[in-house]
């Protein structure tokens, strides 16, 4: 049982590791672009920016699923 749970740790641990890589590398990438002269109010204003954009991409999806967020409703297939 606990190479199971070793195995489901492993897999959420890569996971989330190439989201990091990929959420650093988008920021190195925007950073080495624009050259702000201060930096962390540039990360503080592209992570602020990036999560504006999923909560509107949430948003956009309850209003496309109604009832989506009910735990009294059945769940649905959401096509990507």
């Amino acid at each position: 049982m606990d190479s199971e749970k070793s195995t489901l740790s492993d897999v959420h641990s890569t996971e989330h590791e190439a989201e990091y890589m990929e959420v650093l590398t988008e920021l190195r990438e925007a950073v080495f672009r624009r050259r702000p002269a201060d930096v962390y109010q540039f990360c503080a204003q592209h992570f602020q920016q990036k999560l504006a954009e999923q909560r509107e991409g949430l948003l956009e999806l309850v209003k496309m699923h109604p009832g989506i967020l009910d735990s009294s409703a059945p769940p649905t297939a959401v096509a990507a």
